[in-house]
């Protein structure tokens, strides 16, 4: 390994070993390679010298192109949580212009064991974060579908807890969830995620 190589950080080796995998795997030529990533030749040979970093685009093309190379498994659903959520029904929980106006919302939810926790009155609050911050959740979410991380900065601490959370029934912590999306993001939260492409 080079001096130069030592410098960069492990991000990037790894970014450049999964290229280099894809290189070894299709036997494309470097130029063919950033081709199917989308990227010019000087942009790839930038990316592959350290001088730039790889783009959550550029990951996310990457990530694509190895799965059809068979250098890496497609995901059993590629819309991971966020399907399982778009068919789940928010039962209970209608959300109204006044809820959107104050920003915040009430969700009954039980827990598995029938238990409740002391001090606990039925219902979370779920607010809606500043939009700067939905905006940071959201492409978060997109990147890695971490919905316990979105959910926990829309309720209060106490109830961010994995005690608390991990107590909850299934279809309650989902309907948290949605509450939060739809709360941070507005009442046709899945149209704009799915426009993004997750749904696709």
């Amino acid at each position: 390994m080079n001096e130069h190589s030592q410098q960069l950080s492990e991000h990037q080796l790894t970014f450049l070993n999964r290229l280099e995998k894809l290189h070894l795997k299709t036997g494309a030529t470097w130029a063919a390679v950033a081709e199917m990533i989308g990227l010019s030749r000087t942009m790839l040979h930038h990316l592959r010298t350290g001088d730039n970093k790889p783009s959550q685009r550029t990951l996310a093309r990457l990530e694509e192109v190895e799965i059809k190379a068979g250098i890496r498994e497609a995901p059993l659903d590629d819309a991971g949580i966020l399907r399982l959520l778009e068919t789940t029904p928010l039962e209970g929980v209608r959300i109204q212009p006044a809820d959107h106006d104050a920003g915040v919302v009430h969700v009954k939810v039980q827990f598995r064991r029938g238990s409740t926790l002391p001090g606990f009155h039925g219902s979370v609050a779920v607010k809606a974060p500043k939009a700067h911050v939905a905006a940071k959740l959201l492409s978060d979410l997109l990147r890695n579908q971490k919905i316990e991380n979105f959910l926990r900065q829309c309720v209060p601490p106490d109830y961010a807890s994995d005690e608390f959370l991990n107590r909850l029934e299934p279809t309650s912590f989902l309907q948290l969830v949605q509450a939060a999306l739809e709360m941070s993001l507005g009442t046709n939260w899945r149209e704009r995620v799915y426009k993004l492409g997750v749904g696709r």
